[in-house]
């Protein structure tokens, strides 16, 4: 014989059901995370809470969202791997009640060392998917001094089930875009993620009142290379290419192949000398390369910088400026031969 549900069963089921949408249908990690953190608010208020991500590189757990006493203190700092009650959980990738910290050897009084919290039990679990931690939800202290409940444990879990789906999802949809936007060959912007970065860049530029400076270039006879020594040869030289650009400007500067051999670097709150020092190392880079290769390479480098205007007018002016340069190089090659001609005679 089925048993009906009740009608508060329909209401926790609704109230679940509600909840499992809006966590889910964030599209970015850090709207996940503020879904999540409103429903641990909702449910549970406990003293502190946090959500830790893990770091992909080190497996480091990172403070990412923090709500209660010394929040502001916590937020950002990293937990080394399998560090602490959350590091234990997701290192085993398994949810956690700490009743009495003081009886747990796993404990790490570090965090509340540095903020003066004390931490008396302690509820975790997992942000599991598919077998992937992507992160830990740990909740300190309920407010009566009671301990954390089994049924409250299965309903974090329940939670970090849904906000793990949605980290996961975030994490894709960044992903593509990085990849829509980015040149196989040299893991450089491509066209679209220039433009897209150049409008970023224009905008800001114009809220600021700041000038935009743009580095362009291209390999100097190109073509004569693909013929001469193979296009898996001249692949190689555009990967070089990059790779020196890569070396040799700021880290806020953006790497973009524009198209076929041309290549671009945005230089944000950089002003024509700077754009001419950069320039001037990347060529100093690519001749001490030269000396070791096979066989040299020149490239040709147009700079701009000026007040921001659209994106296809900083496009015009950033090739004009390249065409100069070009214009420039091969009427000095005509006056070198012109000079040295009589030699020949």
């Amino acid at each position: 014989m089925k048993i009906a549900p009740s009608a508060d069963d329909l209401v926790k089921l609704s109230y679940f059901a509600d909840m499992a949408k809006k966590i889910t249908s964030a599209y970015t990690v850090k709207d996940t995370l503020v879904a999540v953190q409103h429903h641990i608010g909702a449910i549970f208020s406990p003293q502190n809470w946090s959500i830790m991500l893990t770091e992909p590189e080190t497996g480091r757990l990172r403070f990412q969202e923090v709500t209660g006493e010394g929040a502001d203190q916590l937020k950002g700092q990293v937990l080394a791997r399998g560090t602490g009650i959350a590091g234990w959980i997701a290192e085993h990738a398994l949810p956690l009640i700490v009743e009495d910290v003081t009886t747990d050897d796993r404990f790490d009084p570090s965090m509340d060392e540095l903020t003066g919290f004390t931490t008396k039990s302690i509820i975790g679990v997992p942000l599991i998917n598919r077998g992937r931690v992507f992160g830990v939800i740990e909740l300190v202290n309920k407010p009566d001094g009671t301990s954390f409940s089994p049924m409250e444990l299965k309903i974090l879990v329940t939670i970090a089930e849904f906000g793990a789906i949605a980290i996961e999802k975030a994490y894709y949809t960044a992903a593509l875009k990085r990849v829509a936007m980015t040149d196989p060959l040299t893991g450089a912007l491509n066209r679209r993620g220039m433009e897209k970065s150049l409008e970023r860049e224009v905008s800001r530029c114009k809220r600021i009142n700041t000038l935009i400076t743009i580095l362009m270039f291209d390999v100097d006879n190109f073509k004569e290379i693909n013929d001469t020594y193979g296009h898996i040869q001249g692949d190689e030289v555009l990967k070089e290419l990059a790779d020196i650009l890569k070396k040799n400007i700021r880290k806020a500067d953006i790497i973009c192949r524009y198209g076929g051999d041309e290549f671009a670097v945005i230089m944000p709150d950089a002003g024509y000398k700077k754009a001419e020092h950069v320039k001037n190392r990347i060529l100093a880079h690519l001749a001490i390369e030269n000396d070791r290769r096979e066989f040299s390479f020149g490239v040709s480098i147009g700079i701009h910088s000026g007040e921001p205007d659209t994106v296809a007018d900083i496009f015009d002016f950033a090739d004009k400026a390249l065409y100069f340069e070009k214009t420039r190089k091969i009427e000095m090659d005509i006056d070198n031969l012109s000079t040295n001609l009589p030699e020949f005679l």
